[in-house]
């Protein structure tokens, strides 16, 4: 950050007279204050509204602005200017939702400090600063040597923390936590805890004020080491803080706040903790007293409710227990299912956690993590973790991460359940009902892998993730040349610190993905235990029935959220004005002005954010009303959480499960990295061949579209599946299948389409129908607004190259009356097209031409023109060709993919500069197709065994498309074996551990289509080079 101009902490380095600013000590405070707090009427005003200013009330009710000391009209209509642009055209909605408008908005940004003071009566919070700010020495303290940054800033908020431990004192209920407590060490456990969290909010702009007094030349030493003491030394005195507080009055509040709810905190803790101790100590310490209390350490979990937060308690003889400021109903009543499922479930012997709860708070057992001693161990942790997943499933659990985890031994156990029973709160999953199946399956418990993406590749943060030493996927702000006057924040690459989540063996933590068969088996017991007790779960006065009453938390955003708002609204500029954080913070509002179930919780989001809080709703089990500090929030609920939980419950089957155990799998293999990665290995010995006869062909392909149908899920209007697609390099994700040809529905439903074009059968010719229906109103919204098409691109298999080829395809293939996909291939087209010349002039993964560059998209305009006879169409094919000569050759795949298209494109008549081949170098399954395709080119020898998998991307379909170019007779031997292998163990795709997929080139429909390519050869046209059929209109059967 630059260093700006002068700022009143600068001032006092010359002026130590000065104190509080141009403001004086009585109206310092009032930028401090938020937009609504400025408000006059009811809900505004941060305490009893003074008599207002007639004329600037007036103006805030729509009169004239009449201000004693107006700012320029110009400089305001600027700012109001910039505050539009941020809010995207939407500052009025935002600000209708707070209760004000333009005009008002307009009137408080030119409003002078002294103005809002002498109309809004003064909160308490100042009152406090000025008590610090009286704490602090006159003058600085001699040096004493270097001092580390973070001991340095503290030093300058002691004045701060020495005030809150001064009123924690006077609190009665801590003086009477004496008799069981070593009060002199939990008040240096609230020292250290207060005083990080002060240099965490302050942090940004004491280095800012560094960075002035260098650049103004006010601080004295030799070395910047040196410089940084004197700065510390000097911005820790009493003028310094005052003028600190004065030049950023938001910042001064923060830190009041922080202060005064850390008081209020530790004294309820310590109160509840005299009160309960002797309970505490029966039913948590199996009634052994552990002596005295001697240490409180609350950095365990995020801050909610005026700095509350979960507290581990140590004793003197060196137990411990957990305190939690909420209700803890649900442990309870989660213990006494645990104890069902471990009658249920033979050796499953499931660990409870001690709990003592005490209505809005409670206590808990502290559990310690442990090794295991052998592998059978780990085996029983991941079974014992599959029963809970069940469980977990079943009861609607939700944000299950690493920390909420403990591997003790070979007992999982979870120590955070505040999220079961969760309402629909996320954005609504719209009309995919793969994508809905996956928003209520095991998966939205994030017990199961899922990965966080960012900048810099993707991390799994689930229950079975937080992997040691795993870099970050996001920068995290860090500090260059600390503890020196050169010291600035700088963003850099953070690594995640190890959990007690994952089962250790021989010191090092056992990868869940080893034990997947340990887990889907616990999970398999478990669901069906409580499938088989359900009526007696779910009964009016059955176990579930106990938890109407409780209390769970509702998770509107995800908390990494929040906590980045509170990090990043430390920015000096958020600081200085009410108004300017009240900006930033709209961020929020931004994000779900379009989500009819989050915008309303904005307001309550901000209200706690200022306070620096996380942001807290919570819902009665039964109910299902959101509330936010014991008011209600947002729109009524549809349901409750326990309504939908007795739903799931309901509907437990054998097809359920079959669909859960699949998404089961499909997660835990996400852990595996690289494209392809892990696949399964080929079968050691060889299985009898299948000749492969037409017929025969043609029922392994229609095996392979049952396993499609019988994965698909929909409704009266459309059908998707579940997939595995890869995101990155090296990262699988498990999601609904895209629009794609590649991974997408859209080459699923070619493989049916061309399945019923040959066999007749109606169910195939349906269900792909009904897996493209979106895709015309999807081409109609990209085309309205096109700001999406560079991120989709022109490829002609991962972008829209691709899709213009699959409907085109589809059109000659399925009868269709209304002529929607034939007028959606145009809008294809046109958006390919535009896609394509718009489209930077290398393309990012030259190896990928064929996928996501220019000569797949080249290859699928030639074939939509072959079968449509679109002009535009060959037009987009003429610029793709263009650009597509002038690209260089820099990998081998690249190479062969570009001369092959322009061989093609050079077939039509047109004339094209041809590139050499070159000397013959290794390549890919894709790319050596594409070579045996091209003319003049040396033609590549077949993989000599079979392939890893069966999928057209690198399998075994792909080396059968390399033979049926010139090699017939080899092709039959190795469909022979393929088919074969698919009797004996069926398909095995090119995902990580081999997972069924119903995608086009890593998955089921891939084979399936290389099958029929098999049996009709001259029907079926070579998808995998995106061929048109050899007869333009091919007939439909």
């Amino acid at each position: 950050m630059s260093p700006g101009p002068p700022t009143a902490m600068l001032a006092t380095m010359t002026d130590p007279t000065a104190t509080w600013g141009q403001h004086g000590d009585g109206a310092w405070w009032a930028p401090a204050l938020s937009l609504t707090e400025r408000l006059p009427g009811p809900g505004g005003g941060a305490g009893a509204p003074r008599p207002p200013r007639p004329g600037f009330v007036a103006a805030l009710r729509g009169g004239a602005v009449q201000l004693v000391q107006p700012a320029p009209a110009d400089a305001d209509e600027a700012r109001l200017d910039a505050w539009q642009r941020e809010f995207d055209g939407r500052l009025d909605e935002w600000l209708a939702d707070l209760g004000a408008d333009r005009g008002r908005l307009r009137a408080l940004l030119a409003e002078s400090a002294d103005s809002l003071a002498a109309r809004v009566a003064e909160p308490g919070w100042p009152a406090f600063v000025r008590r610090a700010v009286a704490a602090a020495p006159l003058a600085a303290v001699a040096a004493d040597g270097p001092v580390p940054w973070a001991d340095g800033f503290a030093a300058v908020l002691a004045p701060f923390t020495a005030t809150a431990l001064a009123a924690l004192r006077a609190e009665p209920a801590w003086r009477a936590a004496e008799p069981v407590a070593e009060l002199a060490e939990l008040e240096r456990d609230f020292e250290r805890s207060l005083t990080s969290r002060l240099v965490r909010t302050a942090g940004r702009t004491l280095v800012l004020e560094l960075n002035v007094a260098r650049v103004g030349g006010a601080l004295r030493g030799e070395s910047g080491a040196e410089r940084f003491g004197d700065f510390v030394r000097q911005a820790g005195t009493r003028p310094r803080l005052a003028a600190l507080a004065a030049e950023y009055p938001v910042l001064a509040r923060l830190l009041a706040h922080c202060c005064e709810d850390a008081v209020a905190a530790w004294a309820e803790l310590a109160d509840r903790f005299t009160a309960d101790r002797a309970a505490l100590v029966r039913e948590l310490l199996d009634g052994e007293d552990p002596g005295p209390l001697v240490r409180a350490r609350t950095g365990a979990g995020d801050r909610h409710a005026r700095g509350r937060a979960v507290a581990v308690l140590e004793f003197a003889d060196g137990r411990r227990a957990v305190y939690k400021p909420r209700p803890l109903g649900v442990h309870r009543h989660w213990n006494d299912l645990l104890r069902l499922l471990g009658e249920s479930v033979p050796n499953a012997a499931l660990r409870r956690l001690a709990v003592l709860d005490r209505g809005g708070y409670g206590w808990l057992e502290f559990v310690e993590a442990a090794p295991c001693a052998d592998r059978r161990g780990v085996e029983r942790f991941y079974r014992r973790l599959g029963v809970q997943l069940a469980l977990l499933h079943v009861l609607g659990g939700t944000d299950i991460h690493y920390e909420n985890l403990i591997a003790a031994a070979d007992q999982p156990v979870l120590v955070d359940l505040e999220t079961l029973f969760h309402p629909e709160q996320g954005p609504a999953p719209g009309d995919d009902p793969a994508r809905r199946v996956l928003a209520d399956s095991v998966h939205r418990i994030s017990l199961l892998p899922f990965p966080l993406l960012g900048e810099h590749g993707a991390l799994d943060v689930s229950g079975l993730g937080g992997d040691d030493g795993a870099p970050l996927p996001t920068s995290v702000p860090g500090w260059a040349e600390a503890g020196t006057d050169r010291m600035r924040l700088v963003r850099e690459q953070g690594r995640l610190r190890r959990a007690a989540n994952r089962p250790r063996l021989d010191g090092t933590d056992a990868d869940p993905q080893e034990y997947t068969e340990a887990l889907v088996a616990g999970f398999r017991a478990g669901y069906r235990a409580l499938a088989d007790t359900a009526p007696r779960l779910g009964a009016p006065e059955g176990p579930l029935e106990s938890f109407a009453a409780d209390t769970v938390r509702v998770v509107a955003r995800p908390t990494r959220r929040y906590a980045t708002m509170l990090e990043e609204s430390t920015h000096p500029d958020a600081l200085r004005d009410g108004l300017d954080r009240d900006r930033l913070l709209g961020l929020l509002w931004r994000e779900s002005a379009d989500d009819p179930r989050r915008r309303p919780l904005a307001a309550a989001e901000r209200v706690e954010l200022w306070r620096g809080d996380v942001p807290l709703f919570t819902a009665a089990v039964g109910d299902g009303r959101l509330h936010s500090d014991g008011r209600p929030c947002g729109p009524a609920p549809a349901d409750s959480g326990l309504d939908r939980t007795r739903r799931r419950l309901a509907a437990l089957d054998r097809t359920d499960l079959y669909d859960q155990e699949w998404i089961v799998r499909a997660a835990l293999a996400t852990r595996s990295a690289g494209p392809g990665a892990a696949p399964a290995a080929p079968a050691g010995h060889s299985r009898p061949p299948v000749a492969p006869d037409p017929d025969r062909l043609l029922a392994a392909a229609c095996d392979l579209a049952d396993r499609i149908l019988a994965r698909a899920h929909g409704d009266r209007r459309r059908v998707n599946w579940l997939t595995l697609e890869p995101i990155t390099d090296r990262q699988w994700a498990l999601m609904p299948q895209g629009a794609a040809l590649d991974g997408g529905y859209l080459g699923t439903a070619l493989f049916l389409a061309q399945l019923a074009a040959l066999t007749g059968t109606a169910r195939y010719a349906e269900t792909a129908r009904r897996a493209v229906r979106p895709l015309p109103a999807l081409l109609d919204a990209l085309a309205a607004d096109p700001a999406h098409l560079d991120a989709v691109g022109a490829g002609g298999f991962t972008g829209l190259g691709g899709i213009a080829y699959g409907l085109a395809r589809l059109d000659a293939l399925l009868p269709d009356d209304t002529g929607t996909l034939g007028g959606s291939v145009g809008t294809a087209v046109r958006l390919t097209a535009r896609a394509a010349r718009t489209a930077p002039p290398e393309d990012p993964h030259p190896d990928r031409q064929l996928l996501s560059g220019d000569a797949g998209c080249l290859a699928a305009l030639l074939a939509v023109h072959r079968l449509t006879g679109d002009p535009a169409a060959a037009a987009a094919a003429d610029h793709c060709a263009e650009r597509l000569a002038a690209t260089p050759d820099p990998t081998p795949d690249g190479a062969a993919h570009r001369r092959w298209a322009l061989h093609r494109y050079a077939a039509t008549g047109r004339a094209v500069h041809l590139p050499d081949p070159g000397p013959a170098r290794p390549l890919s399954p894709a790319a050596n197709l594409a070579a045996a395709r091209t003319p003049d080119t040396a033609a590549p020898s077949p993989p000599a065994g079979p392939a890893a998998d069966h999928s057209l991307l690198h399998g075994d379909s792909a080396t059968l498309e390399l033979l049926l170019t010139g090699r017939p007779t080899d092709a039959a031997t190795r469909a022979a074996a393929l088919l074969g292998e698919l009797d004996h163990s069926g398909p095995r795709c090119a995902t990580p551990a081999a997972i069924p997929t119903p995608a086009l080139l890593t998955g089921l429909a891939g084979i399936g289509h290389t099958l029929l390519r098999l049996a009709h050869p001259a029907e079926v046209p070579c998808v995998l080079l995106l061929e048109p059929p050899r007869h333009p209109r091919q007939a439909r059967t």
